[in-house]
């Protein structure tokens, strides 16, 4: 994947995820299967290569690659889990895309949102803002973590980032 993308680009690289998403089936020891577990158990390994494609885009720092995979992902209607939000918010991130940005940001941050409020996600939550460096973000990079700490204070994380500063 990384030699189709260093030495072909992008455009090759999505050609030949397509073949690949296509040519996904299961072994014929499945033909025994209820159709339905077939297509459950189809489902679930199709997702964790495009979770891995995306994982793989993001480490090489090809974001503008991962989000044409992660928006080709949403078509195929998967359950989204905090993973996928996670991988959207550092290609967001990344490509300095505000808008979208904000929209799992919020998700993340609401009080009583589905998602655990804990360590991790604070710090990369702070980390992901710091990237909407420019003068333009300022006022709302600095809203925002403010909101963080404010979070934080509120789920009593400060003793937590406390210890772990020292360590």
């Amino acid at each position: 994947m990384k030699r189709i993308l260093k030495y072909k680009g992008g455009t090759d690289l999505i050609k030949f995820f397509e073949q690949l998403r296509r040519s996904i089936k299961m072994n014929k020891s499945w033909k025994k299967k209820k159709q339905e577990d077939v297509f459950k158990e189809e489902k679930v390994l199709k997702k964790r290569v495009f979770n891995g494609l995306i994982q793989e885009l993001i480490d090489f720092k090809a974001y503008g690659v991962a989000e044409i995979i992660m928006v080709e992902k949403n078509k195929e209607k998967f359950d989204v889990d905090f993973a996928d939000e996670m991988m959207a918010l550092q290609i967001f991130a990344n490509l300095k895309k505000f808008d979208d940005y904000m929209e799992k940001f919020n998700l993340f941050i609401e009080e009583g949102g589905q998602y655990e409020f804990d360590l991790h996600l604070s710090q990369e939550l702070g980390r992901t803002i710091q990237m909407f460096d420019s003068d333009q973000y300022e006022f709302q990079r600095l809203q925002n973590l403010k909101k963080i700490e404010e979070r934080m204070k509120a789920v009593e994380l400060d003793p937590l980032l406390n210890q772990y500063l020292k360590e």
